[in-house]
């Protein structure tokens, strides 16, 4: 068991603070510092403090803006954090009078509040035209505002909010970063308080962070400096924002750049005996600095602001460092974390590398010591099997990749099965320090190939009991239990499960010699020659698909274990065809075949650029040598294909320490058909409501009902079609179910709102939501809103309703904890520092849905985009239902989707639906998904589409992207229209854009023709989504298949055409359900496209004549144009206006059809099922020989059908005419009488038929009926 400390120690700084205090005048001081004395603490020193300022701001007419706004924020933070009422009426009445001020002026320009103000005033107005309307002011004014209490300016306030946040917006970013002053493009050196500690931006707001790069790069040396432009005593870098900087690093987890900014600023401390507003020694413009001294008296001001601003970035950084600290003489503390978060992508500076050490490996064991100092001699004690080592170990400083300074250690190597524990003690001077003794078992390897014997099962399966070494325990009788085993069963699925039980199995049965089961098309062989286990896959005609692997030292089975007899990991391997290709392992966006890859199951956030990262990791291999394994586990798991030998592939799994077990599923058969039989296994995919498979439109922008209704009414105009609005950025961004600008009584954190607990101001953004989401009804569109699983750290910034709502999470165990039940924060990345909830629990997620219940019961909303959901770091999490991190870090995600799903249907009568990003094996249970954050790139635009084809072969089907990237500026015109061609042929067709930017973000088709100046944008992306809504009768019969078989959608090539080798690795098209091939163009500046056509027929979707495969064409694709070909003896059902043309426009309708038509294209025979949600249910049968065709439709049909019939010889069977019953030319002869021609397809009547060069249609009414074609 591994030992973890959690005391996180109070920092003391030098003077302690009554030496701080004495002498504080200035309202900058007394504010931080009784924001300090919070942070401590001591709230009656803060609130002495308090009274005092507030007592200055009412008694000075002549108090600065930025000083009355600093005075009501720290005000009103103490009041909500301490929960404390003082002198509620004047308060009241104190923050009126201040909101009030900010009304009148905050448009007006200000002396910047690190420049002006009464102090320098009176220091001879040494800043010159500092006056102006600066960010860091307006996110004061917005602090202040929102920590003013309920009831002392509501309304003023909240309207104050969002004009603050739209000016912001509007005007304040530019090059895609936040600048700090209205008309300048500059950023300054205090730009960092929008987020910390003034809470307007988040510390992970993507304009902030881009402000932030440049920040660094121009204003950051060991120091910072205010802005380029300044010149007061010579420009130099300045303490205050130094710590102002490391204060936000501290929160944003970027621990060693904060310790790196705060050693700067204790190393000016320490060499001058405290801190000064400037340090003179690093001016940018001496001589500015030798006048302003000179004005000066020859000294730079003392700034006990810097000193105050010191402690609280220390004190951030000392709650913000991670846990497994040990404390000493003096404040030192050393922090060990051995396995940090169990993050296999992110290692912790003081982490023990390797984390589980093995037998023969140097373990590094490093050490945080805070404070860090040179000098320190830090060693480590060590014991190995109780025996301690003769002399310390002495420990060497290392720089760690993120700049972190940390003591390292060596050790071992060591043997198999002793266990370590060490310690690590520091000496400085006279201070010392020590920490508890961390520990390890040393793991190793051991093969299980003896097989002690073979046992027939009752169910029909077998068990090979295995010789047990002494590392897993006592060995059982013959025949007995507790021995390790492997155990076989068939499975209805057509797959064999293979399960490994390390503490064996109660087997009572005849013995067996030998044993093989039946899979699918294949069967599974057990041996053991020589007493070796030996497992064989064969197929149908006996060959050989793969074998257990057992030479170089490898056996086929492996077990990593240590002295306590845990079976940590389990290791498959099995002997590959080298040629063979691997496919499936979830959404996987870098590469589609993982031979010579190793691939690793985690569900992961990984912003852009995935590589093999993923959200959704799927431990389900599909070999192109007509075999699969699934490991059906939660755990952490990695497949190396081909990696270390070249017929080698492993399967390395972790195993739960409690159950001990591992099952392995194995199926043989062609690609669709193992895909199905997974599906079996896994589960199912839900099908989701045809409304879900239209056109999208989504954007982070839309931040306002009056943008919303903006954006779907010019969709309306242009007449493109869209089924599904997604919004996002409606809440409030705290409690994330409060719509932004509602006004609402704070209720206890236990209870929930109505819609009738909120007011909608007509000014809000949000004016009245139940009435936009019946108008965007009225006009076809399904409304989705954006969801997180957390419960946000505001860090300090107060909000009322979210801070009762947190006490009732903390109080409750609604959240997710640690092992030692203290609650569990996210440790980095994206909202850090926040809870998540815990939705094992019924009474938390009971809790979370009724908050929730106004918007799908009341507003009437369909379906939630459910983000994130990568939030578990740690093993040991502790969940509701027993479970750990350790499962939970994969299996979250969908039980955050599933409760929103579950949730969503309670409410929705023509059905709900989730939009996640990740998930795991299952995930498909509750549609739908899309592939997370993209650049917009062509590059990004190939990985999309391997991430959709990977998806579905892992038995996601119902799947999609950003068509056209989601990440910074706009796609040129030229991606978004090949992106929406290709997104017109996948499962979720949807455009969304990122955040505001100084231009329109927005991947809306007229916003990207603005931009642009491509105009033709507009009416190329309409072809398209009209294209769509054509295809939506085929698409949706698709889904209902996908839906019974788990087969996908979108399939690779390979999965349809799996015995043509040029498909294996074909990923440049694909096809679209059963019946089309698509071939996207995904390389820029392409108008050629070439497409290979598998054998058999095809035919254009856009007319042209047949073409034989194999075939590799070359195929003409201008922008407006994508080649998309027919497979021969195809039907597929379309919805078309009333020329019958492909991309006309029907509406977004999605309950009923304009002319529904089913095209066939038939060279020998045909035989398929239409299905749909209306009732609808047709079988087609036809059969083609020569110019013959014979045709016949029975079934359930609801409205009239039009059949759409392609004869490639029609020139030379028919004629112009075409006569009935006629010999001079071919006929049509019907069961259902008469049938009259005419001219014009828009004149089509059931019973009526017309020809168009190749293509026959036929209105046959709504009956069933037969007719055969031809002479």
């Amino acid at each position: 068991m591994e030992s973890k400390g959690n005391e996180v120690p109070a920092v003391s700084g030098n003077g302690g603070i009554a030496a701080l205090v004495a002498g504080h005048e200035g309202m900058k001081e007394m504010v931080f510092l009784s924001r300090l004395h919070m942070q401590r603490g001591e709230p009656q020193l803060a609130l002495s403090l308090l009274r005092r300022l507030m007592e200055q701001v009412e008694g000075d007419s002549g108090t600065s803006l930025t000083d009355a706004a600093l005075a009501l924020w720290a005000w009103g933070e103490y009041v909500k954090s301490s929960d404390r009422d003082f002198d509620v009426a004047s308060g009241q009445t104190f923050a009126a009078d201040v909101v009030g001020r900010i009304e009148q002026q905050w448009q007006q320009p200000q002396p910047h509040w690190l420049q002006g103000g009464s102090r320098q005033q009176e220091r001879g107005s040494r800043q010159q035209g500092s006056s102006g309307i600066y960010l860091s002011h307006l996110a004061l004014y917005y602090a202040a505002i929102q920590s003013a209490p309920p009831h002392s300016a509501e309304e003023t306030g909240i309207k104050l909010l969002k004009s603050i946040r739209e000016l912001v917006f509007e005007r304040f970013i530019k090059d895609g970063r936040v600048v700090s002053e209205l008309g300048d493009t500059a950023i300054h050196g205090d730009i960092i308080a929008a987020a910390i500690p003034f809470g307007m931006l988040g510390i992970e707001d993507r304009i902030l962070i881009e402000a932030l790069y440049k920040l660094e790069e121009t204003l950051v040396g060991k120091g910072v400096r205010l802005k380029p432009s300044d010149t007061w005593l010579g420009g130099c870098e300045r303490p205050d924002l130094t710590c102002l900087l490391a204060w936000y690093y501290a929160n944003k987890g970027d621990l060693a750049r904060a310790k790196e900014l705060l050693g700067h600023v204790e190393g000016l401390r320490e060499e001058q005996g405290r801190l000064y507003e400037v340090d003179l020694a690093t001016a940018r413009e001496p001589l500015m600095r030798d006048y302003w001294l000179a004005q000066n008296g020859e000294q730079s001001p003392a700034s006990s602001w810097s000193e105050i601003l010191l402690e609280l970035a220390l004190g951030a950084l000392a709650g913000g460092g991670a846990t497994g600290g040990a404390g000493g003489q003096e404040g030192i503390m050393l922090v060990h974390t051995p396995t940090g978060y169990d993050d296999p992508y992110v290692t912790m500076p003081c982490e023990r590398f390797p984390r589980h050490p093995e037998e023969g490996e140097v373990v590094l064991v490093r050490v945080l010591a805070q404070p860090f100092q040179a000098s320190q001699s830090v060693t480590v004690l060590a014991e190995v099997n109780g025996i301690a080592a003769a002399e310390p170990v002495p420990a060497v400083m290392r720089t760690a990749p993120d700049g972190e300074k940390v003591w390292e250690a060596r050790l071992g190597p060591y043997l198999s099965r002793d266990e370590v524990s060490y310690s690590f003690a520091l000496q400085s001077g006279e201070r010392s320090a020590a920490t508890p003794a961390y520990r390890f078992n040393v793991r190793s390897w051991t093969a299980l190939e003896r097989v002690h014997a073979f046992y027939a099962a009752a169910d029909g399966g077998f068990a090979a009991l295995l010789f047990a070494p002494p590392v897993i325990g006592e060995q059982g009788d013959a025949g007995g239990a507790a021995q390790p085993a492997l155990i076989f069963r068939a499975d209805a699925s057509g797959a064999v499960k293979m399960t490994f039980a390390a503490a064996g199995a109660n087997v009572i049965g005849e013995p067996l010699q030998s044993a093989a089961l039946q899979l699918g098309a294949g069967r599974l062989e057990v041996s053991a020659p020589g007493g070796k286990l030996a497992l064989g896959l064969r197929s149908a005609d006996s060959t050989v698909l793969a074998e257990s692997f057992s030479a170089n030292g490898k056996a086929a089975i492996e077990i990593l274990t240590d002295r306590s007899g845990t079976v940590h990991k389990l290791r498959l391997n099995l002997r590959a065809q080298p040629a063979h290709r691997w496919f499936g392992m979830g959404e996987r966006f870098s590469h589609y075949d993982y031979s010579g890859q190793e691939v690793d199951q985690y569900v992961y956030n990984q912003y852009r650029d995935q590589g093999l990262k993923t959200y959704m990791p799927v431990p389900f291999a599909v070999s192109s040598g007509g075999y699969s394994i699934f490991l059906d586990s939660p755990l952490y798991s990695t497949f190396r294909f081909h990696t270390r030998l070249s017929g080698l592939v492993e399967m390395e799994a972790d195993l739960s320490p409690e159950s001990q077990q591992l099952t392995a599923c194995f199926l043989v058969g062609e690609p669709l058909e193992m895909v199905r039989g997974f599906a079996s296994l896994a589960g199912l995919p839900v099908l989701p409501p045809k409304w879900s498979f239209g056109p999208w439109m989504s954007s982070n922008n839309w931040d306002s009902q009056a943008e919303v209704m903006k954006q779907a009414e010019l969709t309306a105009a242009y007449e493109i079609p869209s089924t599904v609005l997604v919004i996002e950025q409606w809440s409030d961004e705290a409690t994330f179910y409060i719509f932004n600008d509602a006004q609402y009584e704070v209720k206890d954190g236990s209870e929930a709102l109505s819609y009738d607990d909120f007011n909608f101001p007509e000014w809000g953004r949000w004016p009245d939501p139940k009435g936009m989401v019946a108008d965007l009804h009225a006009q076809g569109l399904k409304v989705l809103l954006w969801q997180i699983p957390i419960h946000k750290c505001m860090y300090g910034v107060a909000h009322g309703q979210r801070d009762q709502d947190e006490r009732t999470l903390l109080e409750k165990g609604y959240n997710v904890a640690n092992a030692d039940g203290t609650p569990f924060t996210l440790p980095y990345n994206w909202f850090k520092d926040s809870h998540i909830i815990d939705f094992t629990n019924p009474e938390a997620r009971e809790w979370w849905f009724d908050k929730r219940k106004y918007l799908a019961n009341e507003i009437g909303v369909d379906g939630f985009k459910t983000d994130g959901g990568e939030f578990v770091f740690g093993h040991d999490l502790k969940f509701h239902d027993g479970s750990t991190g350790r499962e939970m870090r994969n299996l979250y995600p969908n039980l955050y989707a599933g409760s929103y799903y579950d949730f969503v249907q309670e409410y929705s009568p023509q059905g709900g639906i989730t939009f996640s990003r990740a998930g795991y094996t299952g995930a498909q249970k509750y549609p739908m998904h899309w592939a997370g954050d993209e650049r917009s790139t062509f590059g990004a635009f190939r990985s999309s589409i391997i991430a959709g084809l990977s998806s579905g072969m892992s038995g996601i089907p119902f799947w999609g992207w950003d068509l056209g990237g989601f990440h910074g500026d706009i796609p040129t015109a030229e991606l978004f229209v090949r992106s929406a061609q290709m997104a017109a042929f996948c499962p979720v067709m949807q455009y969304h854009a990122e955040t505001k930017g100084e231009f329109n973000q927005d991947r809306t088709p007229w916003n990207i023709a603005e931009r642009t100046g491509e105009p033709r944008v507009i009416q190329w992306y309409k072809k398209f989504a009209d294209l769509r809504m054509n295809l939506l009768p085929y698409i949706y019969d698709q889904a209902i298949r996908a839906s019974r078989t788990g087969q996908p959608m979108m399939r690779a090539m390979h999965m349809q055409f799996p015995a043509d080798p040029n498909c294996t690795e074909l990923i440049s098209q694909y096809m679209f359900g059963e019946s089309l091939l698509v071939a996207p163009v995904t390389e820029e500046g392409h108008t050629v496209k070439e497409v290979y056509l598998p054998e058999g027929s095809w035919l254009s979707l856009f007319g042209g004549d047949e073409v034989q495969g194999p075939k590799l064409l070359k195929v003409r694709a201008d922008l407006d144009e994508i080649p998309v070909y027919i497979r021969q003896n195809s039907m597929f059902a379309l919805d078309l206006a009333d020329d019958y043309a492909l991309t006309g426009h029907v509406g977004s309708k999605v309950d009923g059809y304009k002319h529904l038509c089913f095209r066939l294209y038939v060279t020998t025979e045909l035989q398929d099922t239409f299905e749909d949600d209306l009732g609808n249910v047709v079988t087609v049968s036809a059969s083609r020989v020569g110019t013959r065709l014979e045709l016949s439709w029975q079934g359930n049909l609801q409205q009239d059908v039009t059949f759409l019939i392609h004869q490639q010889d029609w020139d030379s069977h028919w004629d112009a005419d075409l006569h009935l019953n006629s010999h001079k030319a071919a006929s049509l002869v019907s069961d259902s009488g008469q049938w009259t021609q005419v001219q014009d397809v828009t004149s089509l009547r059931p019973g009526s038929y017309a020809k168009v060069g190749k293509e026959l249609f036929l209105a046959a009414g709504s009956r069933p009926g037969s007719l055969i074609i031809g002479r």
